[in-house]
């Protein structure tokens, strides 16, 4: 290898570098305004942004980080892995985690979550919010307006979208 390629070589290695990070639903998002990737607000998910630094390479869209300890604001490489999306979906379907599409009744954003994280498997909770702030809101405007257990049921059997 000549020095001219040893240059090359170093020129498509990828550090991005971060300095604030956010927090949006159950993922850290790091803040990088010129990521490929980034969202219109400049947010990336920081697990990404981690596995792309430690391989010197952007992730593919075929690719998925997996968490391999299911804890998604872990975001040490040791507790990563790439994965083909396909490969990632049979490992959930092997491992009986299920996930459900729902809607958020606040915000009306789609989102994805474990079933067991969700008001289907639990009495006391009538609802599902995408992050916390959605439930706030979100309760805070039942609580003023004065809308029934029914009414929110009924309501919220929506939520499901697949």
């Amino acid at each position: 290898m000549n020095m001219k390629e040893l240059i090359i070589i170093e020129e498509r290695r990828i550090k991005w570098v971060y300095n604030k990070t956010v927090k949006k639903g159950v993922y850290r998002c790091a803040v990088i305004k010129d990521h490929p990737k980034a969202n219109k607000h400049g947010y990336v998910k920081e697990h990404r942004v981690v596995m792309e630094n430690y391989l010197n390479r952007l992730l593919n869209d075929d690719e998925v980080v997996h968490h391999i300890n299911h804890d998604k604001l872990d975001n040490r490489i040791d507790n990563l892995q790439v994965m083909l999306n396909s490969e990632h979906t049979r490992l959930h379907k092997s491992t009986g985690i299920t996930k459900v599409n729902l809607k958020c009744p606040w915000c009306g954003i789609l989102f994805s979550r474990e079933k067991r994280h969700t008001h289907l498997t639990k009495t006391k909770h009538k609802f599902t919010c995408c992050s916390r702030e959605c439930v706030g809101k979100f309760s805070s405007f039942i609580k003023q307006n004065g809308i029934t257990n029914d009414a929110i049921i009924l309501a919220l059997s929506h939520n499901v979208q697949g």
